[in-house]
């Protein structure tokens, strides 16, 4: 069974803003880095960034 138009169109978004972030210095390519909460500061500059209010069970995640 293929993928539905949905996955499919959140697989493009997904790229799409991962290539954003990556370029605004938000995230970085690098697996050996150690990871740390976020700060709220952060996390409102994430949403600034994407232009969108992120959920808050992911928010939660991103600061803990």
């Amino acid at each position: 069974m293929g993928n539905s138009i949905y996955l499919q169109t959140f697989k493009a978004k997904f790229v799409n803003e991962s290539k954003i972030l990556i370029q605004s210095g938000l995230i970085f390519e690098d697996e050996d880095m150690d990871l740390f909460p976020c700060s709220k500061d952060e996390v409102l500059e994430l949403e600034k960034t994407l232009g969108f209010f992120l959920p808050p069970a992911y928010k939660e995640f991103l600061l803990w």
